[in-house]
């Protein structure tokens, strides 16, 4: 399946990463988390080239997560922040941060902390049931597909050609 059509399948989850899986998409966003919402600070956090980092902010731009508004005219300079789509990203990118903090750590700390505004207390992420409050986990929980999903991996299964 070519990128551009994975827009087309019924699969949240593959929309999504056709959205915002590219490295250096999660990486700006961070970073407008962290506030940095200049062309320069970005590109000196990340260390990206400018035309990689122009390509995405206009992508993240087109897909409504992120918004430019100038703010000097002479030269023209912008500056970008996330929209309410962009903002609702925060449980994604905490939770692979706490997934990074436990997988891919080398200095086995905690690198990034989140701190709690109501009660100050650092924290993490849990998922929870949004009926009952339990907390939720791959062993506790199933994936349940729609009759669309369903279709839509019938038909891939269907056109395949084996391997061999």
């Amino acid at each position: 399946m070519k990128k551009n059509e994975i827009q087309q399948i019924h699969c949240s989850l593959a929309r999504a990463v056709a959205e915002v899986g590219d490295t250096w998409k999660i990486l700006i966003i961070k970073e407008l988390f962290w506030h940095n919402h200049k062309f320069d600070g970005i590109l000196r956090q990340t260390g990206m080239s400018s035309y990689s980092l122009s390509t995405r902010l206009e992508e993240l731009k087109n897909d409504g997560i992120v918004e430019k508004k100038m703010y000097v005219s002479h030269p023209p300079r912008y500056e970008y922040s996330l929209t309410d789509k962009g903002m609702s990203l925060w449980a994604v990118l905490t939770s692979l941060t706490r997934w990074g903090d436990t997988w891919c750590n080398q200095h086995d700390s905690q690198v990034i902390g989140i701190t709690h505004r109501g009660c100050s207390s650092k924290s993490h992420p849990i998922l929870v049931c949004s009926d009952c409050g339990e907390p939720m986990h791959a062993h506790t929980s199933k994936f349940q597909a729609t009759p669309e999903v369903l279709a839509d991996r019938s038909r891939r299964d269907e056109n395949s050609i084996a391997p061999y």
